[in-house]
């Protein structure tokens, strides 16, 4: 009787796990270097942080590098790569994916899921515009460690409701230091510019009034008056900004799927 009631909580136990949500593990670590661009410790401290975004946003966050793109375009590459590594959170499969070959200095983003609104063309090209000045110098490490951040701030701000896009780009906060900081070096700069102009006007007297200027009868003033001659108008046409553009645009890959993305050479 006793066996039979622990043979029931088991199976009651096993139809529970059944019915919870599994997360698909996939089928790579979320760094994936098969070109050997980074060091052993680079590697494993680079997908600890990778890791610890990707669980705490819900959504993958991966870096792959790669020695060739056996003859296909980067895009199609990245997506394949994402779509056969089985990345990606819950139905949608959210996540996004920085790939690089060495090949020909190819590098590929690819979006799927909610990643694909959260990052939208505009901000794809602001992530791009900041690693690949790195990835240019051979600091691999440095360039995926900036994306990681990158991708983690604009995670943040897409799941609060407005994604990073043309009218509200990211940008990295000002240190509080700089604010008083440029006021005393502006004051600093001002006061020495002025005791440098005031020790070249030492020959100079201050005067009482503008008559003491003059020389006694260089001039005579027998008449003084004014007389309005024209009026001159200049206008200027100002342009607003159209704000209204940006968002992301997607692309349908061989699997079917639905993908945002850019790509280009470094």
């Amino acid at each position: 009787m006793k066996k039979k009631s622990i043979i029931c909580i088991l199976a009651s136990f096993l139809s529970i796990l059944v019915l919870l949500p599994v997360q698909a593990q996939s089928a790579l670590p979320r760094v994936t270097d098969q070109a050997d661009v980074l060091s052993s410790e680079e590697e494993s401290s680079l997908r600890e942080k990778l890791d610890e975004i990707s669980k705490r946003q819900k959504v993958d966050v991966v870096a792959a590098t790669v020695n060739s793109l056996e003859g296909m375009h980067v895009q199609n590459y990245a997506d394949q790569f994402y779509y056969e590594n089985n990345y990606g959170y819950g139905e949608n499969k959210d996540g996004i994916l920085l790939l690089i070959s060495m090949e020909d200095g190819d590098w590929s983003i690819s979006t799927t899921g909610f990643c694909t609104t959260a990052f939208t063309d505009v901000g794809l090209d602001h992530i791009s515009e900041k690693f690949l000045p790195m990835l240019k110098e051979g600091k691999y490490y440095d360039g995926f460690l900036e994306y990681a951040d990158l991708c983690d701030d604009f995670l943040t701000k897409a799941y609060s409701g407005t994604a990073y896009d043309s009218h509200n780009l990211h940008k990295k906060s000002v240190s509080p230091f700089w604010i008083p900081g440029s006021f005393i070096i502006g004051f600093i700069g001002t006061l020495f510019i002025a005791f440098i102009k005031k020790s070249e006007l030492k020959s100079v007297k201050l005067r009482a009034s503008a008559r003491e200027y003059a020389n006694e009868g260089s001039m005579s003033l027998t008449e003084s008056t004014d007389r309005f001659i024209n009026r001159t108008v200049t206008t200027r046409k100002i342009v607003k900004n159209d704000e209204s553009g940006g968002g992301s645009s997607t692309h349908i890959d061989s699997s079917g799927t639905t993908r945002g993305g850019t790509s280009g050479k470094f």
